[in-house]
């Protein structure tokens, strides 16, 4: 009885010896996976994303938003929704096709651990801004600021930035030309938060 009990709990070290030291290795740079040329890109993108100033709408987002640990999310079985992780946001802004939607499941979760050890969500959050597809060909921030309100993003005024962060969930829903009625009260929404 003894050395049945001993087998089995040095079956159970092993097994998770072997599960960290697996799940070290998934997250390490020696993890060939870091080395896609998309995922790369990404990182650079993120890496020049920080020279930009949108304090402003990060802060807006960060009052507005609950955002989580994208490991803790998966380890507690979150449900997860847009906008609660910058960093599986990042990775699904990028396109990434592989042969079976199992192995890019796996691979974005992979990509979106990765990112959150090397950045902040905070950087992340830039990263989106700037390169979100705001409908009518305006991708980032900038373009769509100049678009939907003829300014810059240092002009604009509270309730502008609070229609672009808005917009950074779902730009077809809260698209300013033809959902006004629910961008209006999903802008009050936001104003009581802040």
């Amino acid at each position: 009885m003894k050395n049945r009990a001993f087998k089995i709990i040095c079956s159970l070290l092993i097994f998770g010896i072997f599960s960290v030291g697996l799940y070290l290795y998934l997250l390490s740079d020696f993890n060939n996976l870091y080395q896609d040329e998309n995922f790369i890109l990404l990182k650079k993108s993120i890496k020049n994303s920080k020279k930009e100033d949108l304090k402003d709408f990060v802060e807006i987002y960060n009052k507005t938003h609950t955002i989580i640990s994208y490991k803790k999310s998966l380890l507690s079985g979150y449900n997860y929704k847009v906008g609660m992780s910058p960093f599986h946001d990042a990775v699904n802004s990028r396109l990434y096709r592989y042969d079976s939607q199992i192995e890019a499941n796996f691979k974005n979760i992979l990509y979106a651990l990765k990112l959150e050890e090397d950045f902040t969500a905070d950087e992340c959050l830039t990263y989106l801004f700037l390169n979100c597809d705001y409908l009518y060909g305006n991708k980032g921030i900038k373009d769509a600021s100049i678009f939907f309100f003829k300014k810059s993003i240092k002009n604009l005024t509270l309730k502008e930035k609070i229609t672009l962060v808005i917009m950074l969930d779902n730009p077809s829903l809260y698209n300013p030309f033809r959902e006004r009625d629910i961008l209006k009260r999903r802008i009050k929404e936001y104003e009581k938060m802040l």
